[in-house]
């Protein structure tokens, strides 16, 4: 019988098949730059949508604290969809690592990951009606190294973002003006995750886990005009949000049953410069994510975040 930590090798097989039948029809960029992109991770399309984040303590006396929670890829080609007289992306593959290391809080986090991730946009692109309705749906396999329970794991996860947004209606997992002063943002996406755990220090660890996947958040942001070109569109200044996520262990062969994991964030971000690309972010968060190796706590955070 084909032993369950096979099957995240057979899935990322399977994502390079498909993206290599693709190829003829792909852009290869010459820019490698272009290609390079900086996130919190790439797993779900709420995390693609997120900075990168750094802080760092350094007191007198004692030992340096400091946090990394972030992922870099490199794009290695795309697929483009040709509509109305547009490109656009239809799908991209890459592979990609994620470092999460947090010696800033209780139960400390120290976890990195290595693999391939493929996003496909699947649905209509009407940019010149104004409107897009398409889903996103993203697939990863990871090779993920635990330092704080010594555990290896295989990780493969697959997420569905629906991405909407239509002049006069409702924009999901997409900004939308309010007025002329503030945006508001709103994000729902579901998934699955299995994990193989196929080597600990803790024998009752290891084993295998398929989790359901949810996340719904919700933002307000306060706009500064800009003058010249972009004078329409406005910048993000200050913006509040929260954000919740939620795992359930439906199947589970390891010794510790899971149950339901929450995780939930309330944060204030500044955009110091007048760029998407950086800003400065002070949030609670409070629950747990196996994933990216966060341990069950509560604790206040205040970070620069990034993205490339």
């Amino acid at each position: 019988m084909m032993k369950m930590h096979l099957l995240p090798l057979i899935f990322g097989a399977l994502l390079i098949s498909e993206t290599t039948s693709a190829q003829s029809s792909s852009d290869l960029s010459s820019k490698f730059w272009d290609n390079i992109k900086i996130r919190k991770s790439f797993e779900s399309e709420d995390d693609k949508a997120n900075p990168a984040s750094t802080s760092l303590t350094i007191p007198q006396d004692g030992k340096s604290s400091y946090l990394i929670n972030g992922a870099i890829s490199y794009s290695l080609f795309k697929v483009w969809n040709y509509s109305e007289n547009r490109k656009d992306l239809k799908m991209t593959f890459a592979p990609v690592f994620t470092l999460n290391k947090n010696t800033m809080i209780d139960k400390e986090q120290n976890n990195y990951k290595a693999g391939i991730t493929q996003n496909w946009k699947l649905g209509s692109y009407s940019g010149l009606q104004q409107k897009l309705n398409y889903w996103s749906w993203s697939n990863t396999v990871e090779y993920s190294h635990d330092r704080m329970d010594t555990s290896h794991s295989m990780i493969v996860t697959s997420y569905l973002s629906l991405i909407h947004s239509k002049k006069n209606g409702l924009y999901i997992n997409t900004y939308k003006d309010i007025g002329k002063g503030f945006q508001y943002f709103i994000s729902v996406n579901g998934g699955l995750e299995f994990q193989d755990k196929f080597k600990s220090s803790d024998s009752s660890m290891k084993g295998n886990m398929l989790r359901g996947y949810y996340n719904v958040e919700a933002r307000l942001a306060l706009k500064i005009d800009k003058t010249g070109v972009d004078a329409k569109l406005g910048q993000r200044f200050i913006e509040i949000g929260i954000n919740n996520t939620g795992r359930y262990d439906v199947l589970n062969s390891t010794l510790n049953r899971e149950f339901y994991l929450p995780l939930f964030k309330a944060e204030i971000s500044i955009y110091p410069t007048m760029q998407d690309a950086f800003k400065v972010g002070f949030s609670f968060n409070t629950g747990s994510d196996p994933i990216a190796g966060l341990a069950k706590q509560q604790f206040y955070l205040l970070a620069l975040q990034y993205k490339l």
